[in-house]
């Protein structure tokens, strides 16, 4: 029986439960199989109350030691923190009253990365293990923003206005406006008007080490400004991801 339940920063989720049974039926082995085949991510922690799940789909209740699978949601309660640990080493941890989607999670053993994830709303801390380059790509996605990761250390706050705080405490993060979908034709072929102004102003930023990027709820961005640690004395979240880095 196959369960699913769920997590773009710029450089998709199922959660699967496998069990064992008499008599297993041909097309169920093959479910098996093919969620095999997804990326996946280690619940290598968890404080608190947490569940995973598709979208639409049931959701179930997150325990230390579970899997997270491409094309699964995971959401967190008041005061939880959740770290998901990658095949490479890579972390990415939820804070609370958040919710993230995991859209790619592929770590080959040549050192590849295809990582891609959503946070709708809320709190993330990441520790990216090597540099990303060439084909591999680490990427986080929010409403305003998406964060390509370059082997770093970064946060993300993702309010529900939809403005967006990235800081980056490591490496480097080049920060761009999200891709605008493109709509789908279908049928016959026709005459269409040329290219029209698009809603959102394309835009591209790269903040640096100790440098943070503050952006509108209109998806407009500011100018990166540095900060220090001091800034962030007094943020337990801050505090509590830098002890556990510092492991």
């Amino acid at each position: 029986m196959r369960l699913r339940t769920t997590w773009v920063l710029r450089a998709a989720g199922d959660l699967v439960v496998l069990a064992a049974f008499a008599g297993a039926t041909g097309a169920t082995v093959g479910r098996i199989a093919s969620a095999q085949d997804k990326g996946t991510a280690l619940v290598s922690y968890l404080d608190g109350r947490a569940s995973a799940g598709p979208a639409g789909g049931a959701k179930r209740a997150l325990a230390q030691g579970a899997t997270v699978v491409e094309g699964e949601t995971v959401s967190t309660e008041a005061g939880t923190k959740v770290e998901l640990k990658m095949k490479d080493g890579s972390i990415v941890r939820v804070g609370p009253n958040s919710r993230l989607e995991l859209r790619a999670a592929y770590f080959g053993s040549a050192g590849e990365k295809k990582f891609s994830a959503k946070l709708t709303f809320g709190r993330l801390w990441s520790r990216v293990t090597g540099l990303v380059g060439g084909s591999s790509k680490f990427e986080v996605e929010t409403d305003n923003a998406v964060a390509g990761v370059r082997g770093t250390t970064f946060r993300i706050d993702a309010k529900t206005d939809k403005s967006v705080l990235v800081s980056v405490y490591a490496g480097s993060v080049a920060t761009a406006a999200p891709a605008v979908p493109q709509a789908e034709h279908k049928g016959t072929r026709k005459q269409v008007k040329g290219p029209a102004q698009i809603s959102q102003e394309k835009w591209e930023v790269l903040v640096g080490a100790m440098m943070r990027l503050a952006i509108g709820p209109d998806g407009k961005p500011g100018t990166p400004e540095a900060f220090t640690d001091a800034s962030d004395a007094g943020d337990d979240w801050t505090a509590w991801n830098k002890a556990m880095d510092a492991k």
